[in-house]
């Protein structure tokens, strides 16, 4: 429960912030229920990872995060 509210605590904090509003949030958990996935899509988080992960699909996912921040910030220019 702790980790949930912190997790939350620090994704809202980051996303509802000007500041931090645009860094991509993974979450990287154990918990595979479908509860527990609402609850990352809840706290706006970019992507929900449950262990164990795949390294290469980790990687890409995080090249696809970066990808679609870049074409955002193109785009409001």
């Amino acid at each position: 429960w702790r980790v949930n509210f912190l997790a939350a605590l620090l994704s809202r904090f980051l996303k509802f912030d000007q500041a931090y509003e645009k860094i991509p949030i993974i979450l990287l958990t154990a918990k595979s229920q479908s509860k527990d996935l609402e609850i990352g899509k809840e706290i706006a988080a970019d992507a929900y990872v449950v262990k164990p992960f795949n390294w290469p699909s980790l990687l890409a996912l995080i090249g696809q995060l970066l990808l679609r921040r870049a074409a955002t910030k193109e785009a409001a220019s």
